[in-house]
């Protein structure tokens, strides 16, 4: 299936303030603000075979309440490896380097994380710093 998208690079997003289910496409305001980011965390996900739509399912059920929860919270994707199905890896971009950690440490992420955690075969996640940037 082929889309034509407009903003960003077509990502999907979910950004503060959207009801729990409705992602969209980012508009230009949110294009700036992601472009602008410099905190950001990250996942690396390898879903167990067969498990991929609710992996998605749940990944969005937690980012949504992340949306509507955490302070200095911008946006979040998903994408998905188009060699390998099972492959998924997630971008979230914060106000601020104290606002991602207190996310990271609130029983909420903890409850959260680990329904979709639990589909994997491995994770890989971190918080990263902007270390260049090309384009707008």
């Amino acid at each position: 299936m082929t889309h034509s998208v407009t903003g960003c690079d077509g990502g999907y997003v979910l950004a503060h303030g959207v009801p729990r289910g409705y992602g969209r496409f980012p508009n230009d305001t949110e294009c700036e603000a992601m472009a602008s980011s410099e905190t950001w965390a990250s996942g690396v996900w390898l879903v167990r075979a067969g498990s991929e739509d609710e992996f998605i399912n749940r990944w969005k059920a937690w980012l949504s309440w992340t949306s509507e929860n955490a302070q200095g919270f911008r946006t979040a994707r998903l994408i998905r490896n188009e060699a390998d199905g099972r492959r998924f890896e997630s971008f979230s971009d914060w106000d601020n380097a104290e606002s991602l950690a207190s996310w990271m440490g609130s029983d909420g992420f903890r409850e959260r994380i680990a329904p979709v955690r639990e589909l994997c075969e491995d994770v890989q996640t971190g918080t990263f710093q902007l270390a260049a940037s090309v384009g707008t």
